[in-house]
């Protein structure tokens, strides 16, 4: 659709070229394709329809379910046949990863660390309440964890000291804790901050940075990728509007010369006529049309361990 518009738009320019020049925007702007993305289909034959076929729709639907349905748990359905993560200290493998004269290094030492463990984080910032979005994110990072026994993070993306408060922190340790998850460690972004100075400081003299003089806050992009590289976290699970920066995220670990984990990204949680955004609760709560955070009229956490028969 794109490639037929820019012809339709440039009529003398070289077909070759304006492809080219899509795929290479295409590329910058979504990543490489995912081995996902490069499978074939396969081919769907129509069904005939048989004037003596007497099945009812009930039973079609019946049978489907009863097959789709046989032993797949709601984390598995959550999570997808399809999601195959790269293995421990095989990051290079995953398409799109930047390797550097020091990335093979850097990988047997992070499997020292951890000794092939698999780590992840749930890195909520607490400048509001959760709503049931974050519950999915919840589930994907702690239900990925669970069965793998592998080690979740609980990270207080405390990134911007002007906007948080420790009573919505309290408030997501309650619902990891209610959704039936505990944290292997709890740890926070600005327990980083000398480090992430200290860092800066080292790409400015590699001449990888420049000083600019407004506020430091918040430093929500740069402090993640240091973070979960001195966690040695090793899928960092993120929702698919950060599939973007994946570029930038491998950059700054690779400029820096530490390791380098493989971001992954999965669909948010969007509900039709449910507000399903920390800031816009926050702005119905101080405006006056919601009076507290476990009104009904929202989808927050807070709302549903409220209303909850357990």
């Amino acid at each position: 659709m794109l490639l037929g518009e820019a012809r339709a738009a440039l009529k003398w320019a070289d077909g070759k070229m304006i492809k080219h020049e899509v795929d290479m925007q295409v590329l910058h702007l979504l990543g490489p394709k995912m081995e996902a993305d490069l499978e074939k289909k396969p081919k769907v034959a129509k069904a005939r329809v048989e004037e003596t076929d007497q099945r009812t729709a009930k039973d079609v639907v019946e049978n489907a379910v009863e097959a789709a349905g046989q032993t797949l748990s709601l984390m598995e359905q959550l999570r997808g046949e399809a999601l195959k993560f790269h293995k421990p200290g095989e990051n290079y493998k995953t398409p799109g990863y930047v390797i550097t004269p020091h990335t093979m290094d850097l990988l047997r030492h992070h499997l020292e660390i951890t000794g092939g463990q698999v780590r992840t984080r749930f890195p909520p910032e607490p400048n509001g309440i959760l709503h049931i979005g974050h519950a999915k994110a919840i589930n994907f990072n702690f239900g990925y964890a669970k069965p793998h026994n592998v080690i979740c993070f609980l990270l207080s993306g405390d990134t911007n000291p002007e906007k948080e408060e420790e009573k919505f922190f309290t408030a997501i340790c309650d619902m990891v804790a209610w959704l039936g998850y505990t944290p292997y460690k709890v740890t926070y972004a600005s327990d980083y901050f000398d480090q992430l100075y200290a860092w800066a400081v080292e790409l400015i003299h590699r001449g990888q940075a420049y000083v600019c003089h407004k506020c430091i806050y918040p430093t929500y992009d740069y402090t993640h990728c240091p973070y979960d590289s001195s966690g040695q976290i090793t899928h960092p699970l993120r929702t698919k509007e950060f599939h973007a920066r994946r570029s930038s995220y491998f950059w700054l670990c690779n400029a820096l010369d530490v390791y380098c984990p493989v971001q992954w990204e999965y669909g948010r949680l969007n509900l039709h006529y449910a507000v399903v955004s920390k800031r816009k609760i926050l702005q119905l709560v101080a405006a006056g049309p919601v009076r507290r955070f476990c009104t009904t009229s929202s989808s927050t956490g807070t709302e549903m361990t409220h209303h909850s028969p357990h």
